[in-house]
């Protein structure tokens, strides 16, 4: 990523930052931490760049190796290190004039247990605090009304009930989940059968239970039934492109579309970041996937705005933001966007 600058950007302690001018890009994961990237900063400066350019650093799912399915958007990403580790990174590179450019993701969320937002989607369906954030369609079709649809099966559920594929299980925590090999799905708690009351107020108590809640013909009958009272429906993978009801990142199942175009969801998956930059941690943004985004123009107004605030409170004379943009045959770059 090259562009340039005529003039130089301030810095929260007074020292001046190169003009962006070139970047380095640094992919961040367990096995190259913030820490790590902190030991070849001398490297760095050798090369002359202005600017390292960083995947994604809040929260993905777990052994993520790229972190671009961010899983909270309101923390750092533990497997990369700290806020610590940010800090003193972002210090060592300013204190050789160099400053960072995060990658961020607005359009789309890592989905599964390790997303607290989309785990209480599944549990309590368009009365979640957080439905407003997926862009789901719950009136598709009469069958799926008010349920989201999940294609995570390997044949259709009669199948998958009848070999015994589908369980029950209880969390560290005692809730209740439905589980498909390594997969689960939490349950409703008004839905959780009376049998398995016990489970929830004393999982010793009630370790017995469990187990045998899907044994057999009736077990298999209490599971279906349990089934249906939730808020999703586990279908066959094979009817996702002409059954699933949420958007996704082109038609991976596993990153679910993030509603920024309203304000509530933007600040709530952009609080983290902006504070990164109002700290001084963070120069630049640069946008992946513009093109999945409702309104792109808009996103990029309110980006610009809320990003050039913090950049003030830094210190920041100037905070460039770009994007990852497909271009058609025959497209240009928008000019209107910010």
């Amino acid at each position: 990523m090259d562009a340039s600058s005529s003039r130089t950007m301030g810095s929260p302690d007074g020292r001046s930052l190169r003009p962006l001018t070139s970047t380095y890009r640094l992919q961040l994961n367990a096995q190259f931490t913030l820490r790590d990237a902190l030991g070849i900063v001398p490297y760095l400066d050798a090369l002359g760049i202005s600017h390292v350019y960083t995947s994604p650093l809040l929260q993905a799912r777990p052994g993520s190796t790229h972190g671009y399915d961010v899983a909270d958007p309101t923390r750092i990403n533990t497997e990369l290190g700290g806020e610590d580790d940010l800090r003193e990174l972002a210090a060592a590179l300013r204190d050789r004039g160099m400053g960072i450019i995060l990658d961020i993701v607005p359009n789309h969320m890592g989905i599964g247990p390790s997303n607290p937002f989309w785990e209480d989607l599944l549990r309590h369906g368009e009365g979640s605090q957080y439905a407003a954030w997926f862009d789901v369609e719950w009136r598709a079709t009469d069958a799926d009304r008010g349920r989201l649809v999940l294609p995570v099966l390997g044949d259709p559920l009669s199948k998958v009930l009848d070999r015994g594929e589908i369980g029950i299980a209880t969390s560290e925590s005692g809730h209740v989940r439905i589980t498909y090999f390594d997969a689960s799905f939490p349950v409703d708690p008004a839905t959780v059968p009376e049998e398995l009351e016990l489970a929830v107020r004393d999982p010793g108590a009630g370790a017995d239970v469990v187990p045998q809640f899907a044994n057999g013909a009736e077990g298999r009958a209490r599971l279906e039934r349990l089934l249906a009272k939730q808020h999703y429906r586990l279908t066959f993978w094979r009817e996702s492109n002409w059954r699933i009801n949420y958007r996704r990142f082109f038609d991976i199942n596993e990153l679910a579309g993030v509603r920024v175009e309203d304000p509530a969801v933007f600040d709530a998956t952009h609080a983290t970041l902006l504070r990164w930059v109002q700290e001084g941690l963070i120069h630049g943004f640069r946008v992946d996937h513009v093109d999945g985004l409702r309104d792109p123009r808009g996103y990029l107004e309110r980006l610009r705005a809320e990003s050039e605030v913090a950049a003030r409170v830094a210190g920041l004379s100037e905070f460039p933001i770009v994007v990852e943009k497909i271009i058609s045959p025959g497209e240009r770059l928008r000019r209107e966007w910010p």
